[in-house]
């Protein structure tokens, strides 16, 4: 049992691995639209009463990243603490976005082109202000995490995608497909 009800958040019954899943989605759906320092709060809170110190490389360590960077692998920012940009004053915004690429040059050694929008969608986590903000601080493009697939009229700042979190080659092929004739989005 997991009981953050005094955090104004839910009790979660961890009795084995769907439950567990589901406690991680609802937790991470009702904590990344609060503010950077309230999250880290919320998941010292989590490691806590779980017992669990998750880390500081949750993803993939510094190393890990470096050696991708070396095999060719393109690097993309994405902010230094994974703010909602439109919750951010634009000064602090620009910083986030300009500051996690200055990290990312300097580790790896070289140009960042590419920039993803934390939680990336548009109208709710980023806007037109922010599509500019990486224009202007030279990046080449960014993606959203819009549901879609980058077509020739695309907006080169709001690029759509969609994860390939698929069981088989014939199953990525075909949401593939279906992704191509899907009509897309206006924005």
């Amino acid at each position: 049992m997991l009981d953050l009800t005094d955090c104004s958040l839910c009790r979660f019954t961890l009795d084995g691995w769907p439950s567990r899943a589901r406690a991680a989605a609802t937790l991470i759906d009702s904590v990344k639209y609060r503010s950077s320092a309230e999250r880290s709060r919320l998941a010292a809170k989590v490691e806590e009463r779980t017992r669990h110190v998750a880390g500081h490389d949750l993803m993939m360590s510094t190393q890990q990243l470096v050696e991708m960077s070396r095999a060719g692998v393109e690097i993309g920012a994405h902010t230094v603490t994974h703010p909602i940009l439109r919750e951010l004053p634009d000064d602090s915004a620009r910083n986030e976005i300009a500051a996690g690429r200055v990290q990312l040059e300097t580790l790896t050694g070289r140009r960042v082109a590419l920039f993803a929008y934390p939680n990336g969608r548009f109208g709710r986590d980023y806007d037109q202000r922010h599509m500019r903000m990486v224009e202007e601080l030279g990046f080449d493009a960014a993606v959203s995490t819009d549901r879609g697939v980058a077509r020739a009229r695309s907006h080169r700042f709001g690029l759509p995608r969609f994860g390939p979190w698929q069981e088989s080659p014939s199953r990525l092929l075909l949401r593939m497909l279906r992704e191509f004739f899907r009509e897309e989005a206006p924005q």
